[in-house]
């Protein structure tokens, strides 16, 4: 799939009808019940939970916030998201959001449910990031983001 088509399936996706943030409340209770609801902050709704991505992988505590309008902004809460020479995890934003998605590709927009995308995502990226840790390359693909994007 080319650039083009990348950008016309962005430009239908932010047509979709968004969905409300009860909607992403219930959906998330009932199939991440471990998942917890901590409330607005910031004009964005908020979730905590743990996710290890593989049986031999620690369990990272993250961060999910869902702003009305714009990208979610998802974090690890308790990790430095770095290597032993203090460099820094690839594909993350300012304040060590990580970077799940190309805004500009459409490839999340409201109408998505949160715990269908956004938590799997979270968990493959940690995936890739213990490989970084491991091996020092990078090997989930993506673009890296740019700090003008954030």
């Amino acid at each position: 799939m080319g650039k083009t088509d990348l950008d016309r399936l962005g430009r239908i996706a932010r047509r979709q009808r968004a969905l409300t943030i009860a909607q992403q409340r219930a959906a998330m209770s009932s199939h991440m019940p471990s998942w917890r609801w901590k409330g607005w902050k910031q004009a964005q709704a908020r979730w905590e939970g743990r996710l290890q991505p593989t049986d031999h992988s620690k369990a990272y505590k993250v961060r999910i916030e869902l702003p009305r309008i714009g990208s979610p902004n998802i974090r690890v809460l308790n990790d430095p998201l770095e290597n032993a020479e203090g460099q820094q995890a690839p594909h993350l934003y300012s304040g060590k959001r990580l970077c799940l998605f190309h805004p500009k590709y459409g490839e999340w927009h409201h109408g998505m449910f949160i715990h269908e995308t956004l938590v799997p995502w979270c968990s493959l990226w940690l995936y890739y990031y213990e490989i970084w840790l491991a091996t020092g390359a990078w090997l989930g693909g993506g673009e890296h983001p740019s700090l003008k994007e954030d």
